[in-house]
C-alpha cells in the first residue's frame, strides 16, 4: 500500500511541476518586491482597472485558471474570495509573500542539497564509517525541493504577463534540468545497492548528483543576482 502511495505522490508532483514549468513566463520585477501598502496594486498607466477581465492576465497557464480563475477552486472553496479589484489587490500581496518564502524555502534546499553532496563525497572518499548520515540528508533536501516548487505552482498569478524573456526564463528551463536531476539521483542511488559493479554505480550517482546541484545552483544565481 505504502509502495502505490509514493507512486501515487510521485505522478501527481510530476504533473504539478510540469504545469508550472509550461505556464507562460512572468517576470518578479523589483517594482513587485518594492512596499506598496500606500500604492494601488492595480494601478497601470495611470488607470485603474475595474473590468473583472483586466484582473488577471492573458497568458494565463492551467493551473493559475484552474486554482485563481473568476470560477477557479480556491473562489469555489471559500479560499479566495470573488474576483475584483479589492481581491486581486490581496492576492498580489499573498504573490510577493509566497515568492518570498519560496525563496526562502529555495535557499534552504540547496544548504541541504549542498550538505548531502559533501556527506556523499565524505562516504565516497572513506572519511565516513557509512553512508547514514548521506542518506538522512536526502529527505530535507527532497522535502525543501519539493514544497518550494509547490510554492510557485499555488502562487497567484500577476496582473499583467509580458510576453518577453527574462531571468525567470532562464529560471524555469534550468527547473527542467534539476527536476530530472532530482528523480534520477534518488533512484541511481537506491540501484547501487544491487549493482554487480558498486563503485561504477556510485560513480554514476555522484557524477548526476553534482550536476544537478550545480545546475540548481546556476537555477538560484540567476534569480538572485540578476533579477
Amino acid at each position: 500500500m505504502k509502495k502505490y502511495t509514493k507512486i501515487y505522490l510521485f505522478v501527481l508532483i510530476l504533473f504539478l511541476f510540469l504545469n508550472a514549468i509550461f505556464q507562460p513566463q512572468n517576470v518578479y520585477s523589483q517594482s513587485d518586491a518594492q512596499d506598496t501598502t500606500n500604492m494601488n496594486l492595480l494601478k497601470f498607466d495611470d488607470e485603474i482597472i475595474t473590468k473583472s477581465s483586466d484582473l488577471l492576465p492573458e497568458r494565463i497557464s492551467f493551473m493559475e485558471n484552474f486554482l485563481w480563475g473568476e470560477k477557479g477552486a480556491f473562489r469555489k472553496i471559500g479560499f479566495a474570495g470573488e474576483l475584483s479589484p479589492e481581491t486581486r489587490e490581496y492576492e498580489l500581496k499573498l504573490r510577493r509573500t509566497m515568492l518570498t518564502i519560496h525563496q526562502t524555502l529555495g535557499i534552504f534546499t540547496w544548504v541541504s542539497m549542498a550538505a548531502t553532496v559533501t556527506a556523499g563525497q565524505l562516504w565516497l572518499d572513506g572519511k565516513l564509517d557509512s553512508p547514514t548520515l548521506h542518506r538522512t540528508l536526502k529527505w530535507p533536501t527532497i522535502i525543501g525541493y519539493s514544497l518550494t516548487g509547490l510554492l510557485a505552482i499555488i502562487t497567484p498569478p500577476p496582473v499583467q504577463r509580458k510576453p518577453e524573456f527574462s531571468t525567470i526564463t532562464v529560471h524555469k528551463t534550468l527547473a527542467w534540468a534539476h527536476f530530472l536531476g532530482m528523480v534520477a539521483t534518488p533512484i541511481l542511488g537506491r540501484l547501487i545497492l544491487n549493482s554487480n559493479d558498486y563503485y561504477k554505480s556510485a560513480r554514476f550517482h555522484q557524477i548526476v548528483g553534482y550536476t544537478t546541484f550545480a545546475i540548481y545552483t546556476t537555477s538560484m544565481l540567476v534569480i538572485l543576482l540578476f533579477e
